[in-house]
């Protein structure tokens, strides 16, 4: 039997690693290249040749100590203030090759947090994109309306500033149905809000007295009269 009777590779959940071999006293001596880094847990030897090959388990450790990071998951990512402000925290440590470390003979740490109301982008691990959370706005709260300005072509309404019940502006592009009518007919459109504000523009008809109402949802506002 020579060396290159047998191939002896070290299967991981990632990749096979060939080890270097030798004969000695009628064994073969198989030995890991100094590779630090590999993902931990369980593997096997696979001792191959030909079509026969025998598997034997084994525990898969790095040798050097390894660099330390804190993790966070948080669930759900985005919170709406509208149904809930609860958040699940995952606490936990890798090294820098993404293997779970043991810190206080736990692996993970479970808490729930209760979220502050204004929206934004969170980090739960300062400047690490992974850990970020969301707050987003809710639902229309209050719609203020009232006209604007008036020159010789339109009425200008200005509807907002729009807000959930948390004071929180509502997202760009949030659609606003526009009513407006009088005696005679009703014509609707729409409108979407710009960092919580709409303006929208009214032809004039001095021979018409046309009521304007904006509604979101099922949010309505007060009514107006065009030409008061």
């Amino acid at each position: 039997m020579t060396d290159t009777d047998w191939n002896i590779t070290l299967q991981t959940f990632i990749q096979p690693i060939e080890l270097k071999t030798r004969k000695e006293k009628g064994k073969i001596i198989a030995n890991l290249p100094l590779i630090n880094g590999l993902t931990e847990g369980p593997g096997w030897i696979r001792l191959s040749k030909n079509k026969t090959y025998f598997d034997y388990p084994v525990i898969i450790k790095n040798r050097l100590p390894l660099d330390k990071l804190k993790k966070i998951y948080r669930s759900p990512k985005t919170v709406n203030p509208d149904s809930n402000l609860n958040q699940q925290s995952i606490n936990y440590s890798t090294d820098q090759y993404s293997n779970l470390l043991l810190v206080n003979k736990n692996y993970f740490f479970e808490e729930q947090l209760h979220l502050n109301s204004k929206t934004g982008t969170y980090y739960a691990i300062d400047k690490d994109a992974l850990s970020t959370y969301y707050v987003q706005s809710g639902t229309c709260e209050y719609i203020p309306i009232k006209m604007k300005e008036r020159n010789k072509d339109n009425y200008i309404i200005k509807i907002g500033p729009l807000t959930d019940q948390y004071q929180n502006i509502l997202a760009d592009g949030t659609m606003i149905k526009i009513l407006c009518w009088d005696a005679k007919s009703t014509f609707s459109m729409q409108a979407y809000s710009l960092r919580g504000i709409a303006n929208v523009s009214i032809p004039i008809s001095h021979s018409r007295n046309y009521l304007f109402m904006a509604q979101i949802n099922r949010v309505n506002s007060s009514i107006i009269n065009l030409n008061q």
